[in-house]
């Protein structure tokens, strides 16, 4: 294969943050769009993206697509995109609920069906995303396509599919829940008299370099909090604060009751 086509269904928050981040690579894909606001079809295009007028145009003559809209709108979607591609397009599905085995029945047995998670910080660049391929057979330039569409984005790896809603209650969710702790730590800087954009600062910095530590150092998470907890002193009284009030049994069972919507999905 030779100049590969990607085009996106979809160029909102992560549709619009994979073309930034595909098209910032430089590695010579053509990049189409297609979106229902003008606003986002006119960002696309500012990211050196193709504008398209309809799902049928952007789906033509491409070698992959991506659907990045919202899972209710797949049905709508499959419905234009059926007769659109080649046989041998890929598809790209970026939903909870929207696996391989579905969009193979929606699509044809025969089209090649990938499933990916990314997750919103993709649109700093910071993204954690996981791609499971269809067992279909996929050319190197293909599979090397496909990643480069999240490794722009921030850090890719390849899962298996069945193991994509355990990712999508992990990585897919979790920065809400990181964005409620930093507004905690934010409410309660306020309280001890600072002010409240200095907490932010703080505390998403902290959680940005904590991060960075257990990414690079190769340490268990524990060992590095230990790190921190002196004997006697203040950080272990605040772990067992977090510990007395569940803190870490909350966050369990967060994921755990995402992973149940997901197989619910």
């Amino acid at each position: 294969m030779n100049q590969i086509t990607i085009s996106f269904i979809g160029a909102g928050n992560i549709g619009g943050a994979l073309i930034q981040a595909i098209s910032s690579l430089n590695k010579g894909y053509v990049i189409k769009a297609y979106d229902v606001s003008e606003k986002a079809m006119r960002r696309a295009e500012s990211m050196f993206a193709i504008g398209c007028g309809s799902i049928r145009e952007v789906a033509s003559h491409t070698d992959i697509v991506i659907m990045a809209v919202k899972p209710q709108y797949y049905n709508e979607v499959i419905e234009e995109l059926r007769d659109s591609m080649d046989p041998k397009t890929i598809v790209i599905s970026l939903a909870p609920g929207w696996g391989v085995s579905l969009l193979k029945e929606k699509l044809g047995a025969e089209r090649r069906i990938v499933r990916a998670m990314p997750n919103t910080p993709a649109q700093v660049g910071e993204g954690m995303s996981a791609v499971a391929f269809s067992h279909d057979t996929y050319s190197a330039d293909e599979k090397n396509a496909v990643l480069d569409i999240f490794r722009g984005a921030g850090h890719v790896i390849e899962v298996r599919e069945e193991m994509m809603d355990a990712v999508m209650a992990l990585s897919g969710c979790a920065p809400a829940y990181g964005y409620i702790f930093i507004e905690a730590l934010g409410d309660i800087g306020t309280a001890l008299g600072l002010p409240r954009a200095t907490c932010y600062e703080l505390a998403a910095q902290t959680l940005l370099g904590a991060s960075k530590m257990v990414l690079e150092s190769g340490k268990h998470p524990g060992e590095l909090k230990d790190m921190v907890c002196t004997p006697g002193g203040t950080t272990i009284q605040g772990v067992m604060a977090l510990e007395e009030s569940g803190f870490r049994n909350a966050i369990i069972q967060a994921v755990a009751a995402t992973y149940r919507k997901a197989k619910e999905l």
